[in-house]
């Protein structure tokens, strides 16, 4: 992902893809992902997985996974272990509608930090809440993230 990252912020800066404040830019691809049961049942989702994808190369630049329920967290809670030292993958308390949405505002948080790159266009299979999201929490503004109809005009 740093490889990948590195090379899009060098080709952003070579085409002059920078904003106001010089930080290179570039369009991204989100998605999300969790598992269903089919034949009728109601099933929410204990997991899920989004991903940042840059859309001109088609490199990963952000992997989150969030996990509401963990087995071996939850027999390790029964049998309140001695020792810390476990490594536990339950990281979400909260609805299991708002995973996705978390999970890709802090790709976006992220971004600067961890890649020197803005993502300022981004397409998104039209989940409402995952833009709505994304629009009041990344911190370099709405200039910089638009709804998928505008990333083709």
């Amino acid at each position: 992902m740093e490889q990948a990252a590195e090379e899009d912020r060098q080709h952003a800066i070579v085409e002059g893809y920078a904003d106001k404040d010089g930080v290179p830019y570039v369009m991204v691809i989100i998605e999300g992902g969790w598992s269903h049961r089919s034949y009728g049942h109601s099933y929410v989702a204990k997991s899920v997985v989004a991903i940042i994808v840059v859309n001109k190369m088609g490199k990963l630049l952000f992997l989150g996974i969030r996990n509401k329920y963990f087995s071996i967290c939850s027999l390790a809670e029964t049998r309140k272990p001695k020792s810390n030292e476990r490594k536990y993958y339950k990281n979400w308390s909260s609805c299991s509608f708002s995973m996705e949405s978390d999970i890709l505002v802090e790709g976006f948080k992220a971004s600067e930090k961890t890649h020197g790159l803005r993502y300022f266009k981004y397409i998104v299979d039209g989940d409402s809440s995952v833009q709505k999201e994304i629009s009041e929490r990344v911190p370099y503004g709405l200039q910089f993230v638009k709804t998928p109809i505008e990333t083709f005009v």
